[in-house]
């Protein structure tokens, strides 16, 4: 493809995001601590929108884990995060719209490793595992936002993440990551959306009846 064409179509999926959604507030974060592997080193990115009603959650892994020795199921297992006050709360799986509700459910008030107790889980079963994990959290008629579930547990974690797949120094094949929230990515959260399947997910939640 030429530079041309990957600049127009970049202008595109720009026009085609701001025309379609606006994003009232986004904030992004690193998560760089392990329970298995060295801290201070950026695993994950997890990016929260608020669009519209909705609230959009992305989180992906990135070359530190990507880079290790892939295995025949790479991918995140478990995402856990908080809610901030009853506003927020997150009632049934039914609040969440992006994969198979047959595939992963959430469960609350679950530790995550040395991590501490977090307020949502949300887990695929079995071996099922996706990179990047995209949903919608879907509170109608709840005046949610980004700082509704940008919070700290009471161990001053933000996020936690199980990853597995893949074999790194040690024999180390699964780990769990997390964030206190300090490491932000400085970057507008809007622009890590681009080529993302969120645009799809928003599509489909406005299509529900």
């Amino acid at each position: 493809m030429k530079l041309s064409q990957i600049a127009a179509s970049l202008v595109f999926s720009i026009t085609l995001i701001m025309s379609s959604v606006s994003f009232a507030s986004s904030v992004s974060y690193f998560m760089d601590q392990s329970n298995e592997l060295g801290d201070g080193v950026n695993y994950l990115q997890v990016t929260i929108s608020d669009v519209g009603d909705d609230i959009a959650f992305s989180v992906q892994t990135l070359p530190a884990l990507t880079g290790l020795t892939p295995l025949s199921n790479f991918g995140i297992q478990t995402f856990s995060f908080n809610v901030n006050g009853p506003l927020c709360d997150i009632t049934s799986a039914a609040n969440i719209v992006g994969l198979s509700s047959t595939d992963w459910d959430i469960k609350y008030n679950k530790n995550a490793s040395e991590f501490g107790k977090f307020d949502i889980l949300y887990k695929g079963t079995g071996s099922d595992r996706v990179d990047p994990l995209e949903f919608l959290i879907i509170n109608d008629d709840v005046a949610d936002g980004v700082d509704c579930y940008a919070v700290a547990n009471t161990d001053g974690n933000f996020f936690a993440s199980h990853v597995a797949g893949f074999t790194a120094p040690g024999g180390v094949t699964s780990a769990f990551f997390a964030s206190d929230g300090t490491n932000m990515v400085p970057i507008p959260g809007a622009v890590w959306l681009l080529g993302s399947g969120l645009v799809g997910l928003i599509s489909l939640r406005r299509q529900r009846p």
